[in-house]
């Protein structure tokens, strides 16, 4: 397990190569700092742009170990702003990046892949249903992806591309069932079919 420092320290090395939107002139917090603030709100439990700001300034001097935050906490216009601006792809790429990287140093890691159908999703036909499937590191106690179709036959399509989305290789992949992954090939991988476990 590594210190909390060092993976805060990590997560701002992959963050730190997204480029700022925003023109030069009127900056008043850095991006980092922005970006920052936002995980760490958003992983605490906030579930909007005045909390998340809420959370700024009450942890304000937690913030400033690992950022400068000259300006103060960000208010709540200027964190969405600044977040909605940015481009999404390289957020979740930064992020994966991470994610990979945490995980290599680990060595080999336990992935536990499943898919739901959420209740409810449906008006007329279950087969309309919402269907997520997640992708869980049980060993770091974290969901590292989760994607979701309409259609329960493309379950099989998202978990493939939860796996090369991760560059899980050398992994150990549970599933529920392998009929998740058709005729892919899973050479790489040491997997375990959760259906044929004997349940203790």
């Amino acid at each position: 397990m590594y210190p909390k420092e060092y993976v805060i320290m990590s997560i701002l090395k992959q963050l730190a190569l997204i480029p700022d939107p925003r023109k030069d002139i009127n900056i008043k917090h850095h991006l980092l700092d922005v970006i920052f603030l936002f995980f760490a709100a958003v992983l605490s439990g906030a579930s909007g742009w005045k909390s998340i700001q809420d959370f700024g300034e009450a942890q304000l001097d937690w913030l400033k170990k690992y950022g400068s935050y000259h300006g103060g906490s960000p208010r709540r216009h200027c964190i969405a702003k600044i977040i909605n601006a940015l481009d999404t792809n390289l957020l979740i790429q930064s992020l994966f990046l991470w994610i990979n990287e945490r995980r290599q140093r680990a060595g080999k890691t336990l992935l536990a892949i499943d898919g739901k159908t959420l209740r409810r999703t449906w008006s007329e036909e279950i087969c309309t249903a919402l269907h997520v499937v997640s992708a869980y590191d049980v060993d770091a106690g974290i969901t590292l992806y989760q994607k979701a179709a309409n259609n329960k036959g493309k379950e099989g399509e998202l978990a493939r591309q939860s796996i090369d989305a991760l560059a899980l290789d050398n992994a150990i992949v549970t599933l529920d069932s392998l009929d998740l992954f058709g005729n892919s090939d899973l050479s790489n991988f040491h997997v375990i079919n959760c259906c044929n476990q004997i349940k203790s």
